[in-house]
């Protein structure tokens, strides 16, 4: 997960902001893929806190700050490798 979400982090700060360079993106769009996490299979208070950081997210991307696509491409690719690695019947 780390990796996959690192990888598009970093490359959505080099195109939205290719002056620079750092970690920080590697750690929220990781931050992103654990809150996806938390969302669908933690206990009720890590889906609050997945969900609270989803929200910073979004509010960080109408701001036109780096992180915020960090944050929502790390999602993204929770979503898709938790989707590969959790049975169907668990999801409900």
């Amino acid at each position: 997960m780390a990796l996959a979400s690192g990888r598009g982090a970093q490359l959505w700060g080099l195109l939205v902001q290719p002056v620079g360079a750092g970690n920080s993106v590697v750690n929220f769009g990781l931050a992103g893929s654990l809150a996806v996490v938390a969302l669908r299979g933690g206990t009720p208070a890590a889906r609050v806190l997945g969900g609270v950081s989803l929200l910073g997210a979004l509010v960080l991307l109408a701001v036109g700050d780096i992180h915020g696509g960090a944050v929502t491409i790390g999602a993204a690719v929770g979503v898709l490798l938790h989707r590969r690695t959790t049975p169907a019947a668990a999801l409900s």
